[in-house]
């Protein structure tokens, strides 16, 4: 798609919405769209700036993958505007499907910063790490200074009391909900949907999303007589297949391991593979009857996906990972199943139509 086209589809999306709200932020009155667009309203209608009067999704400044209007993030404005002003001035915005570019807002939801911070992958972990439900833990913040978390996660242990209880009840209240899929206003691609980055087109570069949803394709090289649809992975007697990026898998064997060896090293809680802003870690492991295949349940603190089945098998002499990703935890249950072998009796589930 050329980017004329590109600029096309999204004036298209632009327009395409069912609810348009008002609201103030900061020191500036924006008219809101429920397809996560803004328009940034002049201070003095005589002087408009560059980029007032214009409806966009927002552009990126940094790295990472929110959107920004000026020095404004687009989701804040989109969550004042449709949830009204956040309970405290640290709160900050949850996207609901992980996906900081999609600010529709049934996506957003304000919460602490604790609370944006504990996604399943991270609850999952401090469980496996204290031996406590998140419940427990949460009624005393204080305990975690206890263990040796990783340092992006340290500052938990000084969460105050307030925060904490805040945190929880939000926790409880969502729980009553039942999770679908925000509508996102993107372009589909069969089952992948792709964000279309908003007056940002040249370059176009990977959206996180797109990265999440993107299988690198297998390096052809017949000279080193790799096994079919495998790249090389981070470590050197691994491959992978149908994955998007070289990965590092710390358990695996280095030389003269079997998967037997390979299993029994597997340790549950920790990262299991490892790759450039994306990681997996062990919640649980399996060995098929056969002892031909080791299967992982996995999480991820990141991606819209983050439960994931990872299966481990050996083909002239490499350990072959193979992994997929799901959107619930009953689509990691059946496909973990699956993979051991064993009959799933649950029915269809979610991520079977995704």
């Amino acid at each position: 798609m050329d980017d004329l086209e590109r600029l096309r589809k999204q004036e298209k999306l632009l327009d395409t919405y069912t609810e348009e709200r008002e609201c103030d932020y900061r020191d500036r009155h924006y008219r809101v769209r429920d397809n996560g667009s803004v328009l940034r309203l002049p201070k003095d209608p005589e002087k408009p700036r560059k980029g007032d009067n214009e409806w966009t999704f927002g552009t990126h400044h940094t790295e990472n993958q929110y959107l920004f209007i000026g020095s404004h993030q687009v989701h804040r404005i989109v969550a004042t505007a449709f949830h009204g002003e956040p309970e405290a001035e640290t709160d900050v915005v949850d996207h609901i499907d992980t996906n900081g570019e999609n600010n529709r807002p049934e996506n957003l939801r304000w919460t602490t910063r604790l609370g944006n911070a504990l996604n399943p992958a991270t609850r999952k972990k401090l469980e496996l790490m204290t031996g406590m439900p998140i419940e427990e833990i949460l009624k005393d913040m204080s305990i975690l200074k206890k263990y040796n978390l990783p340092k992006k996660h340290q500052w938990m242990g000084a969460v105050s009391k307030e925060e904490a209880e805040r945190t929880l009840r939000n926790i409880r209240e969502w729980a009553k909900k039942p999770y679908e899929i925000p509508k996102t206003p993107y372009e589909p691609r069969g089952k992948v949907l792709r964000p279309i980055p908003a007056r940002n087109i040249s370059p176009l570069r990977p959206t996180p999303y797109e990265m999440e949803h993107t299988t690198r394709e297998p390096v052809a090289d017949e000279d080193e007589g790799l096994p079919a649809g495998c790249i090389r992975s981070l470590t050197p007697n691994a491959l992978e297949r149908s994955w998007r990026a070289p990965y590092e898998f710390p358990f695996c064997p280095q030389q003269g391991g079997d998967l037997k060896s390979y299993f029994e090293a597997i340790e549950i809680g920790e990262e299991v593979a490892i790759g450039k802003g994306y990681s997996f870690f062990a919640t649980e492991k399996a060995m098929r009857r056969d002892g031909k295949t080791i299967c992982l349940k996995t999480l991820s603190e990141s991606g819209a996906k983050q439960y994931g089945v990872m299966t481990i098998t050996m083909e002239d002499g490499w350990f072959i990972h193979e992994g997929h990703s799901y959107f619930h935890e009953d689509g990691q249950e059946k496909y973990f199943t699956i993979a051991k072998g064993e009959e799933w009796t649950g029915g269809e589930v979610f991520d079977d139509f995704c």
